[in-house]
């Protein structure tokens, strides 16, 4: 995989979120935690030889989650320097203090994004993905990147689809995410790149002590609160 970090040069107010990720150094058991406390990941487990993870899967009518474990250490500290993508201190954000969070961001309407890219592949074609040079430095603040319309949830999720929508199901009954806070330890002035992205409402950012990933599904109508500290950085609202 060849790699490429330069500025992304698009228009943000024609992105929304795609899925969420969490890098972590936790167990693959961790993730029955969650299952505990009313996720579902419908068993969606993925192993990453070259990047040394694991990842299990949560999805929701409009994004997913998705939380990354380390599985081979060496595989992944040669991914996060072959990548420059400071993955070894946000998998170890209890210790470095660094954000352990990225937002996939989808173009809306089939937008085509332009601007300067790395290659990844994704499944059998190579696919581009572009990130910005200054986030992916910034470490106490989640990392964002932009991914194409053929790899979007919205283009294959089916809603209709028997399969998919147990693929959605879950014990809590949440359905939709409806807003995305992040809160990072840092005084620090947002990159450009996460900046515009709270601007335009699509995140909302704010200072506390710990990384935590606050997620609200449809609109908190039950009015409920799932935390999954200290496990995961994790406070689900809906």
């Amino acid at each position: 995989m060849t790699t490429q970090l330069l500025m992304v040069n698009t228009d943000h107010a024609l992105l929304e979120v795609d899925h969420l990720q969490i890098y972590t150094g936790g167990r693959l058991s961790d993730i029955f935690v969650l299952q505990e406390l009313g996720l579902n990941n419908a068993h969606q487990i993925i192993w990453r030889e070259s990047q040394g993870t694991l990842s299990a899967i949560f999805f929701f009518a409009n994004a997913y989650l998705e939380i990354i474990l380390i599985e081979d250490e060496i595989a992944f500290r040669q991914y996060s320097a072959q990548t420059k993508m400071n993955l070894i201190e946000r998998s170890q954000w209890q210790e470095t203090g660094a954000s352990p969070f990225a937002i996939g961001l989808r173009p809306k309407m089939n937008y085509q994004l332009m601007g300067n890219t790395f290659w990844t592949e994704w499944g059998s074609s190579e696919t581009k993905i572009s990130f910005s040079l200054k986030n992916l430095e910034a470490i106490q603040e989640p990392m964002c990147f932009t991914i194409p319309h053929q790899i979007a949830l919205t283009n294959w999720l089916d809603n209709s689809n028997e399969d998919h929508q147990q693929l959605m199901t879950h014990p809590l009954g949440i359905k939709k995410l409806t807003q995305v806070k992040i809160k990072i330890n840092t005084h620090s002035t947002l990159t450009n790149a996460v900046s515009l992205l709270q601007d335009h409402g699509i995140i909302t950012i704010e200072q506390s002590r710990s990384p935590l990933l606050e997620l609200t599904f449809d609109e908190n109508a039950q009015n409920q609160i799932v935390d999954a500290r200290p496990w995961f950085p994790i406070l689900l609202r809906y």
